[in-house]
């Protein structure tokens, strides 16, 4: 469905997710937007490393008012702490239609959801990263390297140390 990298109000102590507009309205349950709107209970399977842990996970979607935000707010915190989560990194939304084959008149659908998150690498011991925040560390003796348009820039040429 989408993926989202998390801000530091994802992870902080707001203990809610902003989930973007578009794929609110595309691909979660339709919820009323206005102030009384009662939440969804939302239910996804963890895909985690490896094939997934088949735990599940639940929260609450609604609509803010306030701030016109579609959120993901009880059971998020614990997503986060229990996954360690920090700002960067990804959080993978996804569905798959089953069908029920208890229904013989009608082909009943039901929607099975997915979540999977994705570590943004953090710097290592050296203060080298993988490049997902612009920084590259080459292996020929640590200097520092500016990607920016598509090309690495060395820091000594642009005067920074």
């Amino acid at each position: 469905m989408f993926e989202k990298a998390v801000t530091p109000s994802d992870v902080g102590r707001l203990n809610r997710m902003v989930v973007p507009k578009l794929h609110a309205e595309k691909h979660f349950p339709r919820i009323e937007e206005a102030a009384d709107a009662a939440p969804v209970l939302l239910a996804f399977e963890d895909v985690g490393v490896g094939g997934g842990t088949g735990k599940v996970w639940r929260f609450r979607y609604s609509y803010w008012s306030s701030s016109q935000s579609y959120v993901l707010t009880r059971g998020w915190s614990r997503f986060v702490r229990e996954k360690g989560l920090a700002a960067g990194d990804t959080v993978a939304f996804s569905q798959a239609a089953i069908t029920d084959d208890a229904e013989t008149t009608t082909d009943v659908k039901r929607r099975r959801m997915f979540i999977e998150c994705r570590k943004r690498k953090r710097k290592d011991d050296d203060g080298c990263s993988d490049g997902n925040d612009g920084d590259h560390c080459p292996d020929d003796g640590g200097e520092r390297v500016v990607r920016l348009f598509g090309a690495n820039i060395a820091a000594a040429a642009i005067g920074a140390s």
